[in-house]
């Protein structure tokens, strides 16, 4: 069985030049006919391991409690005109068992009104463990 190499025109000029001294080193050997090209080297890509496990701080359960009568709404986050994820119901004289923190503890929560616009915030400290929507339906406390 022979195996057949397929040199290109110019690496066979350079072959005929030779590799005397302060000429172009060698190419590299050419692929075999029908074989896949040589992989060449990638540099390593980082491993997405996924989001890092909670700090002692995040793992603190922080609840939300409420004593007014009626659906109430609350964003979880910075900015409240952001919408999205941070926003919640609260149901009449319900709760959300666990509000989520910020890896250093904290957190910022917002009342908001029947239109969706913020009435008041607070923010949440490491310490801090709960949450309550006053009667009125119009207030927020943290301990």
């Amino acid at each position: 069985m022979s195996t057949r190499f397929v040199v290109p025109v110019a690496a066979a000029s350079l072959f005929a030049v030779g590799c005397g001294s302060g000429s172009p080193p060698p190419p590299a050997t050419p692929p075999v006919e029908g074989s896949p090209p040589a992989a060449t080297p990638e540099p390593a890509a980082a491993v997405d391991a996924g989001p890092p496990p909670p700090t002692a701080a995040q793992r603190r359960p922080l609840e939300l409690t409420s004593n007014c009568t009626t659906q109430t709404t609350i964003y979880v986050g910075e900015d409240p005109k952001a919408g999205g994820e941070g926003k919640k119901t609260v149901s009449a004289t319900g709760g959300i068992p666990m509000i989520p923190r910020l890896a250093d503890g904290t957190q910022t929560v917002w009342l908001l009104d029947e239109a969706g616009a913020p009435l008041i915030k607070v923010n949440i400290t490491r310490g801090m463990k709960k949450i309550e929507i006053g009667k009125s339906c119009r207030t927020l406390d943290a301990h």
